[in-house]
Parts: structure tokens; C-alpha cells; sequence
């Protein structure tokens, strides 16, 4: 009798017993998760590396072929290497669409090639379309709308779009470390690797700072909807007195006057709550030359917030401070124009922002934005390095 009660005894846990078991395999869950999200998370950051050293290396096919680096912006009724001013601010193109036929994009470069209308874009008697104005009203299917998976990081939840939504790119050109400007019709330099409406000839003779110590592109979060409060995400609009241009000056004169007032529209990870500024979307026009859409600046350290001017002081002229962004942790990816890639820190040197102006577009100054300033630019004279 004994030893039939000894054996039912052990034949079934008691309930302390399965609650010490449920609490250690709760544990061993809790440990392991964030290890399965990290190593997620690992592979995210690999594949946006691999994509941002794919874009990179594509600069050197281009280069090989044309013996120059391709323009930030292109357009505005360009012809034949000449900017015609009158054809509308549509017509202003993304310099990263020239690249496409060096990226086994062929069949999209085609698409945007026949496009008809008046004042078409030539680039070396290569008709190049019309003057895109109704750059919004293209249907589903067309090359406005196209997926294209080497531009999207996979960390980057803005890069999912709908079947009618314009094509959408997480990886921008650096200009460096000055204004993103756009809206005339001038021929200009940038202090990045990339001018406007121009061809820098030869690649080395174009970055005189090194090959490998200069920012070609970086990252920004595509924002999926209007008012995205966080700032790797939002883009904050019209706050007074960031950048500097007389009134009624060319849009393209504009320079980064107070890099320090966009830096404190932020309150935390979101956009100060206070402000009543409205907070627009960016990157979801690939085509489009828009710097808000399209570039970066080295001013304000990776992940801080961006800003982006319509009407600043009197003038009509645009200008934006867009700062790189990701979604991985601690800071993102950056390429180089040599095609390496590397991982760049929030806490990089980003040196004093306070009234600190942005040097001019055709300056060969050193940059006063520390590390990650010199990094951006192409010729001020400096070697930083991670």
C-alpha cells in the first residue's frame, strides 16, 4: 500500500514544480528574444549595407563609361547640357535616375525616356522626356511607381508602398555640408561629390579630399504620411532663420545659417509638440530633384532632426537641412566614393552648431561641422576619418 502511494506521488509534477518550470522557460524567452531581434536586426543592417555598396560601386560603372560623376539635379527643361529656366519646377530629375542603366534597371531608365511633351530634356542627344510637371499623375505601373528593391533598407518600414504610390528610395546623395537647394536654373557646385546640373570630370580630380574619405550617400527614413513627429522620420517646415538668403534671392543661394535652431525643434525622439510648424513628408519621390526627397547634408549628426524651408524671411527661396537617418541602432550606414561602406555613430563628431555657418557651395574652407562635416565634404582640405 505503501508503494503503491510512493509511485502516484512520483508519477505527476506538483503544481509549485510546474510553476518553477513555466518561470524558468519564461526566462530563457526573455533572454533569447532580444538575441533573435538583434540578429534580425544584424542581417537588416548587412542587406542595407550591401544595397548602399551596390549604388556606390554603380557610380564607378557610370564613371567608366561617361569619365565624370553624375549631377545631384538634373533638369528644368535641360537641353543639351544647357538648363532652360522656363519649363517648371517638374522637370527637376533626381541625378541618382542616371545611374539606373548601370544597376540592371534598364527597363525603367527606358520608361522614363519616353516620355514626350514640350522642352524635352536632352543629355548628349539622348531625348530625355518633357518637362515631368504632372510628375504626381502617373498611373500604377509606370515607371513613377515602380519597386525598386535595392533602393529600400530593410529596416526601413516607410519603404512599403501601396501600387499607386511614386517610387520611393531610403538612400540619398550627400551634398555635403551646406543646404539641399533646388527651383532655378543654374549650373553650381555642391561641397559634396555631386554638383547641380553640371558633370564633375574624373573622380579623383572631382573629390580632392580622398576617394575614401568622402560621404557619397547615407540613409534617410522615408516618411510614409504627413506629420511623422519622429525625427528620423519628419521633416519639420519653416522654422525662421535657419538659412540665410536675401529676399527674393535665387533659391539656390541659400546657405545654412543656424544649424542650431532646426537641431532644437526636437524633444527627445520627437518633434518639439509646441510647435505648430507643419511636418511634411520626404523621400517618397525618387524622380523628383527635391532635396527634401532626395539628399543628405553633414551638418547635424546622424538621426537628428531635418528642416526644410518654403518661405524663410521674405524670400520664396527652398532649401533643407536633411539629416541622415535609419532605424538601426545607433547611428546608420554610410558610402563612400571609393564603394567602401561604414557604420556612422550618432555620438560622431558633429562639432559646434550654434551660428555656425555653412561654408558656400564653391568654398574650399574646411568644414566647422567636426568629423562628420569634413566627411561630407569633397574638397575642404581635410582627411577625418572614423
Amino acid at each position: 500500500m505503501k508503494n503503491t502511494i510512493f509511485r502516484r506521488r512520483n508519477g505527476a509534477f506538483t503544481l509549485v514544480e510546474l510553476l518553477v518550470v513555466i518561470a524558468i522557460i519564461g526566462m530563457l524567452i526573455a533572454l533569447l528574444l532580444p538575441a533573435v531581434q538583434a540578429a534580425r536586426e544584424a542581417a537588416r543592417r548587412m542587406n542595407c549595407t550591401n544595397n548602399l555598396k551596390q549604388i556606390s560601386l554603380t557610380v564607378h560603372n557610370y564613371h567608366d563609361v561617361r569619365t565624370a560623376l553624375p549631377p545631384r539635379l538634373w533638369g528644368r527643361g535641360q537641353n543639351n547640357n544647357v538648363p532652360n529656366y522656363t519649363n517648371g519646377s517638374g522637370a527637376q530629375i533626381n541625378g541618382m535616375v542616371f545611374l539606373l542603366p548601370y544597376m540592371e534597371q534598364q527597363a525603367i531608365f527606358d520608361q522614363f525616356t519616353q516620355i514626350t511633351g514640350s522642352g524635352n530634356i536632352t543629355l548628349d542627344g539622348q531625348d530625355l522626356g518633357g518637362t515631368l510637371n504632372n510628375f504626381d499623375n502617373f498611373v500604377a505601373g509606370s515607371f513613377m511607381t515602380a519597386t525598386i528593391p535595392s533602393f529600400g533598407c530593410p529596416s526601413d518600414s516607410g519603404r512599403t508602398k501601396g501600387t499607386t504610390d511614386t517610387t520611393r528610395s531610403s538612400y540619398r546623395m550627400s551634398v555635403g555640408d551646406m543646404a539641399g537647394t533646388y527651383s532655378d536654373s543654374t549650373l553650381r557646385e555642391t561641397r559634396g561629390p555631386f554638383p547641380e546640373r553640371m558633370f564633375r570630370t574624373g573622380m579623383v580630380a572631382s573629390v580632392p579630399d580622398g576617394t575614401s574619405n568622402t560621404i557619397s550617400f547615407s540613409e534617410k527614413c522615408i516618411a510614409g504620411q504627413l506629420g511623422e513627429r519622429n525625427v528620423r522620420v519628419g521633416l519639420m517646415t519653416n522654422v525662421v532663420s535657419i538659412f540665410s538668403a536675401a529676399p527674393g534671392a535665387a533659391d539656390g543661394s541659400a546657405e545654412v545659417f543656424r544649424p542650431d535652431l532646426c537641431f532644437n525643434t526636437r524633444a527627445g525622439r520627437e518633434y518639439d509638440p509646441n510647435l505648430t510648424h507643419e511636418i511634411a513628408r520626404n523621400g517618397h519621390k525618387f524622380f523628383h530633384g527635391m532635396p527634401m526627397d532626395t539628399t543628405i547634408s553633414t551638418i547635424l549628426s546622424p538621426n537628428s532632426p531635418s528642416c526644410y524651408s518654403h518661405n524663410n524671411g521674405g524670400s520664396t527661396f527652398r532649401a533643407s537641412l536633411i539629416s541622415a537617418s535609419s532605424f538601426h541602432p545607433g547611428g546608420v550606414n554610410a558610402s563612400y566614393v571609393d564603394g567602401s561602406v561604414r557604420f556612422v555613430t550618432d555620438s560622431v563628431s558633429a562639432g559646434n552648431s550654434s551660428g555656425i555657418v555653412a561654408p558656400a557651395r564653391d568654398s574650399s574652407r574646411a568644414s566647422p561641422y567636426g568629423v562628420w562635416g569634413a566627411l561630407g565634404s569633397a574638397r575642404g582640405g581635410e582627411s577625418a576619418s572614423l
